[in-house]
């Protein structure tokens, strides 16, 4: 499958202007988003009645005038009435006004696209129930991986409602994963099968002769296709049919003592004897403990790591608890931020990448929102006013380095709750913390976190 952009092809470009992307603080361009709707759904109208233009009409004109049809319309119209009312006492998140939480304006493509699937009601489950919208889902995965650098034609991803549940599944699948070797094990020793996997270093080995915690720390891809190789093995060394021996290893996946997802991770940890840890900024979204808490792990498994002055991971901090580690723990994930609705720039991959595969710890990279440069607000106001000047079409590392610039000056305040630095440098958090980001072209935003 070819990674493609799902638009008409054109060799010219057209310009992207900012101000025709939303509907604008005092709704400057109403007029043509009143057309656009009005044009998809008519659209939609023209569609639906031209699907079998002979069937029968269902609700016709006697009713549509009906006493208890006009009856049901009044009401219906009073209740939509009585919200309208209710959500002009709603932030203004339009406004250039209001700038206390960490919501923008929302962008004339998305809420047009929204619209028109929301008509089609499409359920993405499977491509028989929804054939279009799901090759639309997976195309914007492949372009997501494309725009984060990896090979969109070797790429699947999809749709998520938001970034909770996205952390959650990324963990959901880490823990999947990282018990794969444990089950392949078992039944390699059930069988009698003389398979060889690859550790960390590269070096092969039996995998009869490794332990619980030297399984639970191969490299993911090493976990990931390990079934589908002790398959390729058992069919090409010892003759098994294909149908033999997918059946076999899906009968024990099912009744697998190994398998977190039919016998609950508590009674596989049991049987191990470890306990999980999961290494994650101190930056960090909260769903983190919370995907911790829904997955068994439990809260206190979370363990979090330092930051700098720029919210990155402390990485000589994280090797130091890595190697710390106690016989008794295993490294359940090493979970980095690409890019933090709170407060987080990127951490810093590669560093990163090269001490979780140093120490043979599970990486996963939770979806995040785009990357924002924290601010920190001194008790000069001078200082943050002339840092959100520059923002506009600025490079993010320059703009960070100018806050750093700024809270090398004295002690740092985070809106009006104060914070002391660590020996480190890093900001400790006190308490509902408030930050100053900048995002190019939007200047300073002033967000409001608990």
């Amino acid at each position: 499958m070819t990674y493609e952009r799902h638009s008409p092809q054109s060799d010219h470009q057209p310009p992207f202007p900012l101000a025709a992307w939303f509907l604008g603080p005092r709704a400057e361009n109403a007029n043509l988003w009143q057309e656009l709707f009005d044009y998809i759904f008519q659209d939609y109208v023209h569609w639906r009645r031209n699907y079998f233009p002979t069937d029968p009409v269902v609700v016709d004109r006697v009713q549509r005038r009906s006493a208890e049809h006009a009856a049901w319309l009044d009401h219906l119209t009073s209740n939509l009435d009585a919200i309208l009312n209710q959500l002009k006492q709603h932030f203004p998140f339009h406004s250039p006004r209001y700038i206390g939480h960490m919501l923008s304006e929302q962008t004339l493509p998305s809420v047009l696209g929204y619209f028109t699937g929301m008509l089609f009601n499409p359920n993405n489950v499977t491509a028989e129930a929804a054939p279009i919208t799901v090759e639309l889902e997976l195309e914007v995965g492949r372009m997501i991986a494309g725009m984060l650098g990896f090979n969109p034609n070797r790429a699947w991803a999809h749709l998520t409602s938001g970034g909770t549940i996205a952390n959650l599944e990324a963990l959901w699948v880490a823990r999947a994963v990282q018990f794969t070797p444990l089950m392949v094990q078992e039944y390699c020793a059930l069988h009698a099968i003389p398979f060889r996997i690859r550790r960390p270093n590269g070096e092969a080995a039996h995998i009869s002769d490794l332990t619980p915690r030297e399984l639970l720390a191969l490299r993911p891809n090493e976990a990931i296709f390990m079934w589908r190789k002790l398959a390729q093995y058992l069919h090409e060394e010892h003759q098994w049919p294909v149908n033999l021996v997918l059946d076999a290893i899906n009968f024990h996946i099912n009744h697998s003592e190994y398998n977190p997802a039919q016998v609950g991770i508590a009674r596989v940890l049991h049987r191990i004897g470890l306990e999980p840890v999961i290494f994650v900024s101190t930056a960090a979204h909260y769903s983190i403990v919370k995907a911790a808490n829904l997955l068994g792990y439990g809260r206190q498994s979370v363990v979090s790591v330092p930051v700098n002055e720029r919210f990155h991971v402390d990485m000589a901090r994280l090797r130091k608890l890595v190697e710390e580690l106690p016989a008794h723990q295993f490294i359940a994930a090493v979970v980095g931020i690409a890019g933090q609705p709170k407060k987080a720039p990127s951490t810093r991959s590669i560093r990163f990448t090269f001490c979780a595969r140093n120490w043979n710890a599970r990486t996963t990279a939770p979806s995040g929102c785009m990357s924002m440069r924290p601010g920190v607000a001194t008790s000069g106001a001078s200082s943050v006013a002339s840092i959100s000047s520059n923002c506009r079409g600025s490079n993010l590392d320059a703009i960070c380095d100018q806050y750093v610039r700024v809270a090398g000056r004295g002690t740092i305040h985070r809106g009006s709750r104060r914070t002391s630095q660590d020996q480190e440098g890093a900001p400790r958090a006190m308490g509902r913390s408030r930050y100053l980001c900048c995002l190019p072209g939007h200047g300073g935003r002033r967000l409001d976190h608990g």
